[in-house]
């Protein structure tokens, strides 16, 4: 009867154990069925915020690109209509034959204060050398045949127009940006100056969210303006202060090369070292690049944030 009852009590034992294997692989597949549902969740939600991310950064970087262009659809029509202006044959009827330069410097200087955003019109003939020009540093005669951008649209005939991308003075000891229009009659053109510091004026007037960045590059990689500017020290500059600083960064320069309109990256900011999701935005037929950023750490705060409120209840709950 002893040995009946050590066999019941091994039994039950036995079933006691397996019963208990069994709860807790029920138990950790349950967990695991969880973690697994809560981190795809996560993970869903994780890629929902990157994608609202790169679609606020892009709308963002869409609208400073329609600012940009505006400012050169606007100063490019003032510019066309003085080109047609100074084509045979208003030029001789204004100007006589040959033509009087003071009267021609006269009309220049009169026209370029009703373009407001330009500072200096110039009428080059088709080698090169100014005729006459609204500013005395540009005087008849000078050469401006060295210009890359004068040789580009000599080697392209069918070409009306041209904007480069940041230009350093050396008369005038600061950058511009320069706008050719070929003549009608294909004899010359007309060159202005921009200063790009307007660039830098449209951003201060923007609005920016905490991590947030919004800067214009051209395409040889100079910084046109960005908002917040990084000074030296770490100390914040308007948005134009930086202008013509060198901007050093692989991912950018790719995209530059690939002749995309439109990406997405993440990667560090070489101006302030802070990690954003940025959206880099060309401008057709323009030199120019918007960059619209998000800091990385704020996005991620908040997903972080969620991970604790979902994790925390249930990890208590598991114990």
């Amino acid at each position: 009867m002893t040995e009946t009852a050590a066999s019941d009590d091994e039994s039950v034992e036995r079933r006691n154990r397996k019963d208990r294997r069994i709860a807790i692989a029920l138990y950790v597949m349950g967990m695991i069925v969880l973690f697994a549902t809560l981190g795809g969740f996560l993970f869903d939600q994780y890629q929902r915020d990157m994608q609202a991310a790169r679609e606020r950064t892009a709308a963002r970087a869409d609208l400073v690109a329609e600012w940009v262009a505006g400012i050169f659809a606007v100063s490019d029509a003032g510019l066309s209509g003085v080109a047609e202006l100074l084509g045979p044959p208003q030029r001789q009827r204004l100007f006589g034959e040959p033509l009087v330069v003071e009267q021609a410097e006269e009309f220049l200087a009169r026209r370029r204060e009703s373009l407001g955003l330009i500072d200096k019109v110039s009428l080059i003939d088709e080698g090169g050398r100014v005729v006459a020009s609204s500013s005395p540093l540009h005087p008849p005669g000078f050469d401006m045949s060295g210009l890359p951008f004068f040789r580009l649209l000599q080697e392209q005939p069918t070409r009306m127009a041209l904007v480069s991308p940041l230009q350093w003075s050396a008369l005038e000891r600061r950058h511009v940006v320069l706008l050719l229009h070929r003549l009608p009659d294909d004899t010359g053109l007309v060159m202005a100056q921009l200063d790009p510091a307007v660039f830098g004026q449209t951003l201060d007037d923007l609005s920016l969210t905490r991590g947030e960045s919004i800067a214009i590059i051209d395409t040889e990689m100079q910084l046109v303006a960005r908002r917040p500017g990084v000074g030296e020290a770490g100390a914040e500059e308007a948005a134009g202060e930086a202008l013509g600083r060198r901007v050093v960064e692989p991912l950018t320069q790719a995209f530059m090369a690939s002749g995309e309109v439109r990406t997405h990256l993440s990667t560090e900011s070489p101006l302030d070292g802070s990690e954003r999701l940025y959206t880099l935005r060309r401008l057709d037929d323009l030199p120019f690049v918007v960059v619209v950023g998000e800091s990385r750490d704020l996005l991620l705060g908040d997903w972080i944030y969620r991970l604790w409120v979902r994790v925390v209840p249930w990890r208590w709950c598991g114990t």
